[in-house]
């Protein structure tokens, strides 16, 4: 993604604070960590930022792995996410939100371009680095004596959201995710690259064939980095080859649709209906079972 208008989330915490407040209250201030990194891509060990909320309730929980976005040009600029973190552990999950390498406080270099590339074969790289990320934030969280390591969901915004597909279907630790909920996910902005080949599209339909959990999927109308026409076709892509899908196109999104994650009024029954069918948590913090 390039840096031509406030990409993912960059500057949007800011202008959501008013929509939170009316709707959710925020996580209690998090506990942030450093989470180990023994990386074969870069071939570097270093530690990533995180932060980590919990719910008022005792004993085991089921945990959230919130990824972020892309840059939008400030790498340095933390995404703590504790608004989104909020509607979580109120009901009932621990969440971590680990920066990806080379984001604000964490180590190493970040490998996810920004820049326009055509070749699908570019995004191999920064793709399997932000994997290993994803897996050393799940396994640091597994060990935490309030969390079921073996009920995860994976919740992303934007480029995030794609990451929490993709590892769902490749994830070295995918065999302990019982969900997804995929907020304006793609890996490439399309509306502003115009390739002839369509990375997310292709990649959706991959992810698709590969795994059979259902997901949540929800996107902004007028998002400027993918048209509508595209967003559907992601669906289409998903699937067609097997995967199984909710899926909403939200109207109605204040700026623009990429920045409905700031806006629970237009999600929240739809993630709670969601969780519901998945792991009949309560808004009360309850933990009532799992879903196969």
């Amino acid at each position: 993604m390039r840096t031509s208008a406030c990409l993912r989330l960059a500057c949007g915490p800011l202008a959501f604070g008013a929509a939170w407040s009316a709707t959710t209250a925020n996580a209690a201030s998090p506990t942030i960590v450093r989470v180990p990194v023994h990386s074969r891509v870069s071939g570097a060990d270093f530690s990533l930022e995180a932060f980590v909320y919990r719910p008022a309730t005792k004993g085991k929980h089921p945990l959230v792995l919130l990824s972020h976005g892309s840059s939008g040009g400030n790498p340095k600029m933390e995404l703590p996410q504790q608004e989104l973190a909020g509607f979580f552990t109120n009901r009932g999950f621990v969440v971590i939100a680990a920066m990806r390498r080379g984001r604000g406080k964490s180590g190493g270099v970040s490998l996810e371009s920004e820049e326009k590339d055509c070749d699908p074969g570019s995004w191999k790289q920064g793709l399997a680095a932000a994997f290993e990320d994803v897996t050393a934030a799940l396994d640091f969280a597994g060990k935490m004596p309030d969390v079921d390591a073996g009920t995860v969901l994976l919740v992303g915004e934007s480029r995030g959201g794609f990451l929490s597909v993709a590892y769902a279907a490749e994830g070295a630790r995918r065999i302990r995710v019982r969900g997804v909920v995929n907020f304006v996910g793609g890996w490439v902005a399309q509306a502003e690259d115009r390739c002839p080949t369509d990375f997310n599209q292709i990649s959706f339909g991959r992810y698709g064939a590969e795994t059979r959990l259902p997901e949540l999927w929800l996107y902004g109308d007028h998002d400027p980095f993918y048209a509508a026409s595209s967003i559907r076709d992601y669906q289409r892509a998903f699937i067609s080859r097997g995967g199984k899908l909710s899926f909403a196109l939200i109207s109605g999104v204040p700026g623009n649709g990429h920045w409905l994650p700031g806006y629970p009024g237009l999600w929240s029954g739809k993630v709670e209906s969601y969780l519901a069918s998945r792991w009949l948590a309560t808004p009360a913090g309850g933990h009532l079972g799992k879903a196969n």
